[in-house]
């Protein structure tokens, strides 16, 4: 269980789309038919943001930001230890940036000797103080294969057995990686620059990450000048061959257009001993990772693979608002100044390690079920708008379902066993987790549908009704909609009651908060803040 303070972000725009996950989680009680209908009624227009403007141009029944001490995440997104920045856009000093690529961000890859680099950041839209929301669809992040050659054709004219000396390569989230037909990418786990080699004689071993390894078992000079390599992974051999000095080495795991290992022997002798100087070494992984139309990663969806250009696009809108740190996918995030007089925000790329803290709701999917937005993980980590989630990949029980959790992990890929059979749809970057602690005690929907149920019964009778086969059930003809934040550990529930039939801009609202872990009502919030909704 994690102890340490971490400010949470939390937001209260829910728009209908978001009654199928309540649905799902209807489902998952049993609720009846009834009581899931009266909290969804079907309705064309949005309900209208909390933050809606009043006649002295604050925010309706609420205080600042500051005041509160709250900010408004789509999820909260810690991800620890350092960070690289790009540069600020900073309205106040006139620097409007709203492009970023490896010029203005390191986040961003790009090769040091070469200066080949694939990736960019675009707001496709106006933005400033007054202005701090980026539309759907209006952060674009792309990038494209390029084509380069191995350091040892660079340097010596030597192909890689099975290669013209060239390999496509692409920029993926700051990590270099090649590119393969079928928009299908594999990071380069090792690569040594034109001054750096690895000395070895008879005997000697060199370890990669994911299990590789290189054993010397003979190193012969003058008068061979070879070694008798051997290539392996998890001790388990791949390849064994001799290889004449200075000729390139590759091993070739499947005709996919690009090997998986090179390197280069100088064997020469040495002081003691013969030695081999390997050199122009290059090793990428040998999974596989596929970027198709409509997958997801994090909060951008991919909305083009057309050859090769990868092209991503915000499938939720972003709100820059004071203070945010917003993960976009996988170790990319935006930061926004503390300002609330001028805009400025910066993209950063995490730590390495993938270290994530979130905070959310906790769904228990029936993987049974035919719904691919709601399907497929067992376990969901929702966020305050009921807009996105986090696949988890860990232990929980029914008594955690639909409360406020805190969860400590680090990145993954989700294992097709919880959605290959699903047609499944959602995020496929999941959080392995560590630790976890539990923020709120009251069950979250079924809670919040009674009590605001009762609360319209005593105060707005005019919008309450009962029904026969559910006696100790309030109804409402309102449409509900919910939410949740967290301050200083402590949950906020809120529940939205909003009449989306209404004619007016915006829509007249009373809105309900509640403890999280005591379910104590805390204060109504109405628009118009003078309305009589039962006159």
């Amino acid at each position: 269980m994690s102890g340490e303070h971490i400010q949470e972000k939390g937001t209260m725009v829910i728009m209908p789309k978001r009654c199928r996950i309540l649905g799902i989680i209807l489902v998952i009680f049993m609720f009846s038919t009834t009581l899931f209908l009266s909290g969804c009624i079907k309705s064309e227009e949005p309900l209208q943001k909390l933050s809606v403007p009043n006649n002295n141009g604050s925010p309706i029944g609420l205080k600042s930001e500051a005041e509160r001490g709250v900010d408004s995440n789509i999820i909260d997104y810690k991800i620890a230890v350092g960070s690289i920045t790009g540069q600020v856009f900073n309205e106040s000093s006139g620097v409007l940036t709203k492009k970023w690529d490896s010029s203005n961000f390191p986040g961003f890859w790009r090769d040091p000797e070469t200066g080949v680099s694939t990736e960019e950041l675009v707001i496709d839209q106006n933005i400033n103080n007054s202005r701090r929301v980026i539309e759907k669809s209006n952060l674009i992040y792309r990038t494209r294969p390029e084509s380069v050659n191995f350091q040892v054709y660079r340097n010596t004219g030597k192909t890689p057995p099975g290669t013209n000396g060239s390999y496509q390569v692409i920029g993926w989230l700051g990590e270099k990686h090649v590119f393969f037909k079928g928009n299908k990418i594999a990071k380069i786990i090792f690569e040594q620059n034109a001054s750096e080699k690895k000395i070895m004689t008879t005997g000697d071993s060199w370890y990669f990450d994911e299990g590789y390894r290189f054993f010397a078992h003979t190193v012969e000079a003058p008068l061979e000048r070879m070694a008798w390599v051997e290539f392996l992974k998890d001790n388990k051999r791949l390849q064994e061959l001799v290889i004449p000095d200075r000729e390139a080495y590759a091993y070739q795991a499947e005709a996919i257009g690009s090997p998986v290992f090179v390197t280069y022997p100088y064997i020469h002798r040495g002081a003691e001993t013969d030695i081999g100087e390997f050199i122009y070494t290059w090793l990428r992984s040998a999974n596989l990772k596929s970027i198709n139309f409509s997958d997801t990663f994090g909060i951008m969806e991919v909305t083009s693979d057309n050859n090769g250009i990868i092209e991503l696009r915000n499938r939720v809108p972003i709100d820059l608002a004071p203070d945010r740190e917003i993960n976009l996918m996988g170790n990319l995030s935006i930061k926004v100044g503390s300002s609330n007089t001028s805009l400025s925000f910066y993209p950063y790329k995490a730590d390495e390690t993938g270290n994530r803290t979130l905070t959310g709701m906790l769904i228990i999917a029936n993987t049974e079920c035919d719904i691919p937005e709601g399907c497929g993980p067992k376990y969901q980590l929702w966020d305050s708008q009921f807009e996105n989630f986090v696949p988890l990949l860990g232990n929980f029980t029914n008594d955690e379902l639909e409360h406020i959790l805190r969860v400590k992990g680090v990145n993954t890929t989700l294992p097709t066993s919880e959605y290959g059979k699903l047609g499944y749809r959602g995020p496929k970057e999941a959080v392995k987790v560590s630790s976890y602690s539990v923020l709120s005690k009251v069950q979250y929907h079924g809670y919040l549908v009674n009590e605001a149920g009762k609360y319209t019964a005593k105060k707005y009778p005019c919008l309450s009704f009962s029904n026969e086969y559910t006696s100790e059930a309030f109804f409402t003809k309102w449409n509900k909609a919910f939410a949740w934040e967290v301050h200083d550990n402590s949950v906020i529930l809120k529940v939205r009651m909003t009449n989306t039939s209404s004619n007016e801009t915006p829509q007249p609202f009373y809105e309900l908060w509640y403890d999280g872990s005591s379910g104590f009502f805390i204060k109504e919030i109405k628009y118009p803040d003078n309305a009589d909704f039962c006159p």
